[in-house]
């Protein structure tokens, strides 16, 4: 069975701004890289990195997505 997620392009926030609506996609992971990163999701146009990591305290949506 073939199943499609769907994660829009909701942006993230920075320095109190909310930025990249529209084009770009960050999405939090449940599995911390360290006591003070997360790794996470960024997509952008047609590029994606789905393991990178970043401060835990900058605001990225969660999304919840099951695997099974």
């Amino acid at each position: 069975m073939n199943t499609s997620l769907n994660f829009p392009y909701a942006g993230r926030v920075y320095n109190g701004s909310l930025g990249g609506v529209g084009s770009e996609g960050t999405y939090w992971s449940r599995t911390a890289y360290s006591a003070n990163y997360a790794y996470l999701l960024w997509f952008y146009s047609s590029n994606v990195n789905p393991a990178l990591n970043d401060n835990r305290y900058l605001g990225y949506p969660v999304r919840c997505v099951a695997t099974t």
